[in-house]
């Protein structure tokens, strides 16, 4: 493997084994404990700016990743969902960790739990934020916005085609990044809503998508059909511990997303944020790594039925 270089902007780069370039930022304390962010979908490093603040208070070096094909990590066709953990133990191995966290947000989610799945011994802990679920399940599609029914639907039947519907929003980002923020706005929760009317999550939101798109389309597509399709396992087949967190009023990722996770992961811990949206955990991130700082607990379910049931149930008020 390379040595890793850094660019002004504060981007580093390694080249994995295979020759790709792989480039992530840092956040937080350089001296603290390692997590891995994963980025959303479309998203980019640049997200896990959100943490900054947090991370330097709790002690955190924040570690976050493009993946291929996204921000500035190099493109890797046909690329599956179980083979993003072999990038992360490279980039571990190659910063001389042994052992890390990792935290998954929204379209990020799966590749945390591809994680917990594949390489459980290297883990300190994984937290899904508002993360994706696998399409498997009764309700999933059912329950999606219409936007994300129209690329599930179109993952299925015409995949090369999805594609053309990210290209427009790379168009719209990059040229009218306020139309953007208008229209991701239009579908979200209120308190999503009051979230985006932050300038500074505003910023980070825009230049974080605008850099999602810096090799075009492909990248992001690849990655959301990863989500949409058949993850290559199964989530009840995870060992270690998963935290998982959601807004019960989030348009974006389904509150029953959560609830089929909980119900299927052998041994989690669901903390349910009451009204809130998508976007929630942007100002609790010292909340989420005040937790995480505690001793873990652990919490067993019976797995035998096939679906979790429909009502919202709130296992832990926050």
């Amino acid at each position: 493997m390379a040595s890793d270089h850094k660019q002004q902007t504060g981007t580093i780069f390694i080249h994995l084994e295979d020759g790709r370039k792989l480039a992530y930022n840092e956040y937080g304390d350089p001296q603290g404990k390692p997590v891995f962010y994963f980025h959303g979908t479309p998203g980019s490093r640049l997200e896990a700016e959100f943490t900054e603040d947090a991370a330097k208070e709790f002690n955190i070096r924040m570690i976050a990743p493009d993946r291929p094909g996204m921000g500035e990590s190099d493109y890797k066709p046909g690329r599956t969902l179980l083979e993003w953990p072999n990038d992360v133990v490279e980039l571990a191995d190659h910063l001389k960790l042994d052992k890390f966290g990792v935290i998954g947000a929204s379209g990020g989610g799966p590749s945390a739990l591809a994680c917990a799945h594949e390489i459980p011994n290297r883990l300190d802990f994984v937290v899904c934020l508002a993360g994706w679920a696998p399409n498997s399940f009764k309700h999933a599609t059912q329950d999606m916005n219409k936007l994300d029914q129209y690329f599930a639907i179109l993952s299925k039947k015409r995949p090369q085609m999805l594609t053309y519907p990210f290209s427009l929003m790379r168009y719209v980002a990059k040229r009218f990044p306020k139309k953007f923020i208008e229209f991701i706005s239009s579908s979200l929760s209120e308190a999503d809503k009051m979230m985006l009317t932050d300038p500074d999550v505003e910023r980070v939101l825009t230049k974080d998508v605008q850099e999602a798109f810096r090799q075009g389309a492909q990248g992001v597509s690849d990655d959301a059909l990863l989500c949409y399709n058949d993850w290559g396992f199964e989530v009840s087949d995870i060992e270690v511990q998963v935290l998982l967190l959601q807004g019960t009023a989030d348009t974006l990722v389904p509150y029953s997303f959560a609830q089929y996770l909980h119900h299927k992961i052998p041994n989690n811990t669901l903390l349910t944020y009451p009204d809130e949206g998508h976007y929630f955990m942007v100002s609790r991130f010292g909340e989420l790594f005040e937790k995480l700082s505690r001793p873990s607990t652990s919490q067993r379910k019976d797995s035998s039925e096939e679906d979790p049931p429909r009502e919202k149930h709130i296992v832990t008020k926050s």
